[in-house]
């Protein structure tokens, strides 16, 4: 009689372990599943693989034509790859990212992904790479070429490998910049990078077939200075990145998580330690590089929530009567991003004079007054209207547009000489840089009247964001309340 056989006898053995070759099939589980699921979406779609494709078939055949026409062609055929890179990776790659963040939010999909404990940031970081995942293997894919272009001779080579870096680095800017705007609720504001993309095109073939060598010139440093914008102009390009990113995260954040505060620690050394720096290359710069650094952070500090739960303001109550007065710099909300944003604006004002910046100079002195009045007057509206119009950000966006078209329709009524007009509307911070460089030759009247509108409209912003303040109280006491009792809870259990 034979013996029945064992379940360990008759089990199969396990399976072996994949091969190595056989794990490059498919992503590692160490990376974000974010991320993963929009490479596996975006590398099988129509766009990705007609453009890739494309690109590899132009880029061949033109370096076979020009091998066969001409050998002393090599400015031509780098003027041709980086065209056809740039218009693939600041063109046609960002534009992909317009509808990400809304085709979700109308797809009902953003709950989804969060109830697989998958935060905000994470959604918008992972969409961000998978873009740029994408670029980066089209970049891979252009090496090869510029290799082949060493025969053709007359290449920079440090200077073409720099310029090919930076224009992936201005993808990863642009990318961050159509995904960043993607969760707004208006339409017309996610057709804004379009606009910009359009506009683009014409300056890539400019620098690609006519100014190529004046490109690589300013990617050929030849001292300290030249090193030290160079790296200026990537930290701002890395910080715009990232700023971008996380206005796309507000969009879809709840309100108990908190990242404004992260936000403004980050925003305050980023503008003041290089305009500090380039305040000893190149004032001019230092000027700019602040000022447009500032009004983009603006954006954000005058159109974030208020309405946010209590526990926000826990950690600050930890540091006692400190951190309360830290909070009012900190905390989420327009009202509270107002003093951070004049705090910000002062220490500009003080970097520039403690480090001998022109400070006298009435072109600085108005052009300053006019960009900070500029700012208030757009948020007093918004703060005006916020009834009608319930999207902070889409509501700043508009009106700053709309105020900006005013600027060339006052010129035109310049150019008409109707000069009564624009001191009729001189009120308005877009309608003074006519008053001040133009008709006004003694500088005094208009000085007065840009610093004095600019501080009625920073004055009367900050009676209306009192309530808003007032209620930040509220909000300490009831955390202290709620914290009071778990520690008594927690005692009593004890």
């Amino acid at each position: 009689m034979s013996e029945k056989s064992s379940p360990a006898s008759s089990a199969s053995p396990p399976p072996l372990p994949p091969k190595p070759w056989e794990r490059l099939a498919d992503f590692s589980d160490k990376l974000s599943p974010m991320l993963v699921k929009e490479l596996r979406q975006g590398l099988r779609t129509n766009t990705f693989v007609i453009l890739f494709l494309v690109l590899q078939a132009l880029l061949g055949l033109i370096l076979l034509t020009t091998a066969a026409a001409d050998t002393n062609a090599g400015t031509l055929v780098s003027g041709i790859i980086f065209c056809l890179f740039s218009l693939s990776v600041l063109v046609i790659q960002p534009l992909r990212g317009i509808g990400a963040i809304s085709s979700e939010v109308k797809g009902d999909t953003i709950d989804l992904m969060v109830l697989t404990k998958l935060s905000a940031w994470r959604i918008v970081y992972g969409k961000w790479s998978s873009l740029i995942g994408q670029s980066a293997l089209i970049l891979s894919t252009i090496i090869p070429y510029l290799i082949l272009r060493y025969f053709f001779g007359g290449m920079q080579l440090f200077s073409e490998l720099l310029l090919l870096l930076s224009l992936f680095l201005l993808s990863g800017l642009f990318t961050a910049l159509t995904i960043g705007v993607s969760g707004s609720a208006l339409a017309l504001v996610r057709v804004i990078p379009l606009i910009g993309a359009i506009l683009l095109v014409f300056p890539i073939f400019m620098f690609a077939f006519g100014e190529f060598g004046m490109l690589l010139e300013l990617f050929t440093p030849e001292d300290l200075d030249h090193w030290l914008i160079l790296c200026g102009c990537y930290l701002l390009i890395i910080y715009l990145t990232y700023f971008f990113l996380e206005l796309g995260t507000s969009f879809i954040a709840p309100a108990a998580e908190n990242r404004a505060t992260l936000k403004r620690l980050i925003a305050a050394p980023v503008v003041l330690l290089p305009t500090l720096l380039f305040l000893f290359i190149e004032e001019d710069m230092a000027w700019t590089y602040a000022l447009v650094l500032l009004c983009l952070i603006t954006f954000d500090l005058f159109t974030e929530r208020d309405e946010f739960p209590s526990i926000v303001t826990r950690p600050f109550l930890r540091w006692g009567l400190m951190g309360r007065l830290i909070g009012r710099l900190l905390y989420p909300g327009w009202a509270t991003g107002t003093l951070f944003h004049s705090l910000l604006f002062l220490l500009i004002m003080a970097a520039g004079f403690s480090f001998g910046s022109h400070l006298d100079s009435e072109e600085l002195q108005e052009g300053t007054g006019i960009i900070f009045g500029a700012l208030q007057f757009g948020l007093l509206l918004v703060n005006l209207f916020r009834r009608v119009l319930h999207d902070r950000f889409t509501a700043y966006i508009l009106i700053t547009t709309v105020l900006c078209v005013l600027i060339p329709l006052f010129g035109i009524l310049y150019e008409v000489n109707s000069e009564n007009m624009i001191w009729f509307f001189c009120f308005i911070p877009h309608i003074q840089p006519w008053m001040a460089f133009e008709i006004d030759p003694s500088k005094d009247i208009s000085l007065m009247i840009i610093w004095g509108s600019a501080f009625a409209y920073f004055a009367v912003n900050l009676i209306l964001a009192f309530p808003r303040l007032r209620q930040l109280s509220q909000l300490e006491e009831e955390e202290l309340v709620i914290v009071s009792e778990k520690e008594r809870k927690d005692a009593g259990e004890s």
